[in-house]
């Protein structure tokens, strides 16, 4: 169990390295043969030529991933077994931030505080914040069901936006 362990953290750290330039070359430059055979060369590439630049911007990016798992257990451990859900009450305050402005809202919400952490994980922060993410915003605000579709609402807004930017930047 810890061999496997230890190959499969080793497994992640690699695969997270080569996943932005796997998705450039099949999403943006449109390649789909051999995906595989691209995958592999990459990953065999990025073995061989690693530096301590890449090797640090991998690990970060490696703990970042699960940090936001770490985030949404802690969440779903406190609530609604040691706190009722939230039902929407940070959401109002940090929506109403984002449509108006600091100088027509001097004292508007900010979305990442030690604050919102304490109310979502029950760990009270000192001298640094941890972003809840959308996904732990739904949840602790709406439940399972309610933050399911919170999600689903703000992927449509972020698809309408898109949408729209899309069609301006053509005119």
């Amino acid at each position: 169990i810890i061999g496997l362990g230890a190959i499969s953290i080793v497994v992640l750290f690699f695969v997270q390295s080569v996943k932005p330039q796997y998705r450039d070359q099949v999403w943006r430059k449109g390649k789909t043969e051999d995906r595989f055979g691209l995958f592999t060369d990459l990953l065999t590439n990025k073995i061989g030529n690693m530096d301590k630049r890449d090797f640090l911007f991998t690990a970060a990016t490696v703990n970042l991933r699960i940090n936001q798992g770490w985030v949404m257990q802690l969440i779903m451990d406190y609530l609604p077994k040691k706190k009722p859900f939230l039902h929407g009450a940070v959401i109002e305050d940090e929506l109403l931030g984002l449509l108006l402005p600091r100088f027509v809202l001097i004292d508007k919400a900010s979305v990442q505080t030690s604050e919102k952490f304490e109310k979502f994980a029950g760990y009270k922060l000192r001298g640094y914040t941890i972003s809840v993410g959308i996904l732990g915003d739904g949840y602790g605000n709406f439940g399972v069901e309610g933050g399911i579709a919170f999600c689903f609402c703000v992927g449509l807004f972020f698809n309408f936006c898109i949408f729209l930017f899309r069609k301006i930047s053509e005119k």
